[in-house]
């Protein structure tokens, strides 16, 4: 027997195909709202071709098999049927053609071009519809900036050809082994960077651990639907952290909203719902969104419904005391039909690593408060523009970022295009680039007047009662003026603006805009110079691994009653080193190399001292701390100054040499 069949798509003879290879009485599969659903999508992506696979081991079929059906009396045995579609017309001796040839072949490129993805049908005789991965709509567009989808790749191996499709697998429950709610866990998970196609559970071992963890426990299957407690211990057992966010009464713009900024953060959400239909009863729904398309009548959510198919367009409108999203369908002709049915959003369950404590919410109101500001100020400031124009001037997106996402992203950024300071834009980037991070973190991109102008950054890691707000990262300075003058403002003033606010980190972003002062080593930073680590050891400053000591070592913290000359009368003819520390003392020593003065710890500028006829004299002659400073000339003012502060008797004879 011939191990596949190629056709013609259409809707004959893809239901002939399966037929051939499960027997006549086989439903007709193209009868079910599923397959009409799937049949419209493959017509809209060009499908012309389609190939059966007549024998194809499915992994979550097999699972589910091992755990339920293997135990049922007309079990339909464990092996699933494939079929694949194809933009190009295929025949049979196209197919041998390829098989025929090698990966480098025109016939061998051309198959795989065309390659529109496959649907796995399951031996079972009414919920056959098993894992399909189809290629995305054209019509969707690609990911832009007012619209997203999640995709993941799939390989996809036909007889040693290797397919790929980019999407979201999609399958229907089973209604045995499987519910509604159990799928949109399954289709979550797929769409999650988190997990790998191949670590992902099937539908049975996700409703086991969802239901209880009593291994042998006979009372899973069949399974009617899950809680919601039991949906997040199914995440809990796939080492998830999720964020449950009540939705009743929740407007669509703020639905939307929470939708875009998890959808950005490439997060898959499970939407709780309630199934409104005209004339009859509601019931209880979960379907799992994975895209989202700005629209300027209405938002549009893609979500995978089991009862429908991947991908389905859900159209977000406003109603009394909340939102909804109306499902609709395409007929023969490819027009949308009139809506069918409406979900009424109930909850929303986000899925994260383990390691993201904090959910949108905090950043989310910090960010509100903010803008709340903004206008505020600006209104007062500027009385000739209207308020309307103010609402429009500031807007603000939120994101989950991983941060080596984020400092890529940074590191690519050219500062010098949107900075009047070149300098300190690029030594702002150089800090960020250099300092330490939790690993996720909720980016906050605000934009002027459609401008990027600044990002602040929260901690995802932290906790709701902690200091989240971990930098404030200015983009363009000249529209981050206004702002900045706000924030910096309220940092310094005595007011405090927090009392009322309680649930949010506007407090924690103020303690970024205290005066330098307030921060001992951000000064010591500016005015000695960043730490440096010594560039090298000589072999004489080394014995055993260990730095020798050096005995003549004084640190100076205060100022000190006696002269230069009375302290280092030995040394008049020699020369001396000295350096600052990393806490700001000043250390003075016999020259026996630098690291010895510091004990190889971390310093700043640091140079030589001796006397030139009645004057005592100070560089930054230091090969191991002194390079590479772009500011070593003020630096080593600074550093005079401090010397003169110390020896304040020996202040006229202080002063310095530029090398």
């Amino acid at each position: 027997m011939i191990p596949y069949l190629v056709c013609e798509f259409s809707r004959p003879t893809v239901s002939n195909l399966v037929k051939e290879c499960f027997g006549s009485d086989f439903p007709d599969i193209f009868k079910k709202t599923q397959l009409v659903y799937l049949f419209h999508y493959l017509k809209d992506l060009g499908a012309q071709s389609v190939l059966l696979e007549r024998e194809y081991i499915d992994k979550d079929y097999l699972e589910d098999y091992s755990r339920y059906y293997v135990k049922c009396f007309n079990n339909g045995g464990h092996k699933c049927a494939r079929l694949h579609f194809f933009n190009d017309v295929i025949d049979h001796s196209i197919l041998d053609n390829v098989l025929k040839s090698t990966p480098n072949s025109a016939a061998y490129q051309a198959i795989s071009k065309s390659y529109l993805g496959f649907i796995v049908i399951k031996p079972l005789p009414q919920t056959f519809i098993g894992k399909t991965c189809l290629k995305q709509y054209s019509s969707q567009g690609v990911n832009g900036s007012s619209n997203k989808f999640l995709l993941k790749p799939y390989d996809v191996n036909l007889f040693g050809i290797r397919l790929h499709v980019d999407t979201v697998a999609f399958q229907e429950q089973d209604k045995v082994v499987s519910a509604c709610a159990t799928t949109a866990i399954w289709a979550a998970l797929h769409g999650s960077q988190e997990k790998s196609v191949r670590q992902i559970p099937a539908c049975s071992e996700i409703t086991t651990n969802a239901i209880n963890h009593i291994d042998g426990s006979s009372n899973r299957f069949p399974n009617d639907g899950l809680t919601n407690k039991q949906i997040l211990r199914a995440l809990d057992a796939e080492g998830l952290k999720y964020h449950n966010e009540p939705l009743d009464k929740v407007s669509a713009k703020r639905f939307f909203e929470s939708v875009k900024y998890h959808i950005d953060s490439d997060i898959p959400l499970i939407l709780g719902v309630t199934i409104r239909k005209p004339d009859e009863e509601d019931g209880g729904h979960a379907v799992t969104i994975l895209g989202y398309a700005e629209k300027d009548e209405h938002n549009v959510l893609y979500v995978h419904d089991d009862r429908l198919g991947p991908f389905a367009k859900a159209v977000i409108t406003e109603v009394d005391g909340g939102c909804e999203l109306t499902l609709q369908r395409k007929d023969d002709n490819g027009l949308w039909k009139d809506p069918h049915e409406f979900l009424i959003p109930q909850t929303l369950i986000v899925p994260t690593h383990k390691k993201v404590r904090i959910s949108y919410v905090l950043p989310r109101n910090t960010c509100q408060m903010l803008l709340t500001e903004f206008k505020k100020w600006h209104s007062e400031f500027d009385t000739q523009i209207s308020q309307e124009e103010i609402d429009k001037y500031y807007s603000f997106s939120l994101k989950l970022c991983g941060i080596s996402e984020l400092k890529n992203l940074i590191f690519a950024s050219d500062v010098t295009l949107a900075n009047d300071n070149n300098e300190l834009a690029l030594l702002d980037k150089a800090r960020f680039l250099t300092h330490s991070f939790a690993r996720f973190q909720w980016v906050a991109n605000f934009k002027v007047n459609g401008t990027p102008a600044f990002k602040v950054m929260f901690d995802a890691t932290d906790i709701p009662q902690g200091n989240a707000v971990s930098w404030f990262y200015v983009e363009n300075s000249n529209f981050s003026k206004l702002p900045l003058s706000i924030l910096k403002s309220y940092a310094n003033s005595k007011i405090n603006i927090t009392e009322q606010h309680s649930k949010n980190f506007f407090s924690s972003l103020l303690k970024h805009f205290k005066n330098p002062a307030d921060n001992y080593f951000e000064y010591l930073s500016t005015t000695y110079g960043d730490l440096r680590a010594p560039k090298y050891i000589k072999e004489e400053e080394c014995s055993d691994g260990n730095i020798q000591e050096n005995s003549s070592v004084i640190v100076y913290y205060d100022a000190v009653d006696d002269t230069l000359d009375e302290i280092y009368t030995e040394y008049l003819d020699k020369i001396l080193i000295w350096a600052i520390s990393s806490d700001g003392g000043l250390l003075i020593g016999e020259d026996k190399g630098h690291p010895t003065l510091t004990g190889f710890k971390p310093a700043r500028i640091s140079g030589e001292l001796r006397k030139v006829s009645e004057t005592w004299l100070i560089n930054y002659k230091s090969g191991r701390y002194s390079r590479d400073y772009d500011c070593v000339d003020s630096y080593l003012c600074n550093a005079l100054n401090k010397f003169k502060s110390i020896f304040w008797k020996s202040r006229e004879a202080l002063d310095f040499e530029l090398l």
